[in-house]
């Protein structure tokens, strides 16, 4: 403008989910996850990949959910990996395939919106931070519903779904993904539950919980 170089930019009135995460009932985060893919389904039309989804990256206010950050944004079929094989976006949230550099797809988002669900519902991380990438790849995790009991147990299958390792086996789109979770809110409690979000996040103690593997089976099975 006039001579001057500059990049106009939104202005929004939301803060990060990451800031208000703790306490949110089951069904306002399952809430705000629909809102999320209801975002990502207009994104994923055009072909294109957040490929940075995180709780930083999801603005909300009293009414709506704003996706920002698409500095590593790209379009579907490219490598996620640049010419050095240097992966951009942030490791907790990356789906198996993105970490080791494959082709970017609606399932890579699809993935983080797991982590995103799982961690807002449970306060942790849904593999050990530890050995993160071997248990991505392998796909074992502990249920949602045995950190939160009083969830329902289609709640588990949609999340397992979401973070099963292979991208062909996650929900088939945006959103189908958002069907799901719209289909299980009268299921929810709209009552915040503090306790819930500090269960065995980082070296807590106690027995050891069973771990949920491909295909919907746990570690109690066997």
């Amino acid at each position: 403008h006039g001579g001057v170089i500059c990049m106009p930019m939104t202005r929004y009135a939301g803060v990060a989910f990451e800031r208000r995460r703790e306490g949110d009932s089951p069904k306002r985060v399952v809430g705000i996850i629909t809102g999320v893919l209801d975002v990502l389904a207009h994104v994923h039309e055009r072909q294109i990949a957040h490929r940075d989804l995180k709780s930083t990256n999801v603005l909300i206010d009293e009414r709506d959910v704003c996706l920002v950050d698409f500095g590593v944004a790209q379009r579907f079929g490219e490598s996620a990996a640049d010419d050095n094989d240097r992966v951009a976006g942030t490791a907790e949230y990356m789906a198996p395939e993105i970490m080791d550099g494959g082709r970017v797809t609606a399932a890579s988002d699809l993935y983080s919106v797991g982590v995103l669900l799982y961690r807002w519902l449970t306060g942790r991380w849904p593999f050990a931070e530890d050995s993160m990438s071997i248990a991505k790849h392998a796909g074992v995790m502990v249920p949602l519903t045995v950190l939160r009991p009083s969830l329902p147990k289609a709640l588990d299958e949609v999340a397992r779904s979401l973070l099963h390792p292979d991208p062909a086996q996650r929900e088939g789109d945006a959103a189908t993904a958002r069907g799901a979770l719209l289909r299980l809110l009268p299921k929810l409690n709209g009552r915040s539950s503090r306790n819930a979000m500090k269960v065995l996040d980082g070296g807590a103690t106690g027995p050891t919980l069973p771990t949920m593997l491909p295909g919907g089976r746990t570690t109690d099975d066997d």
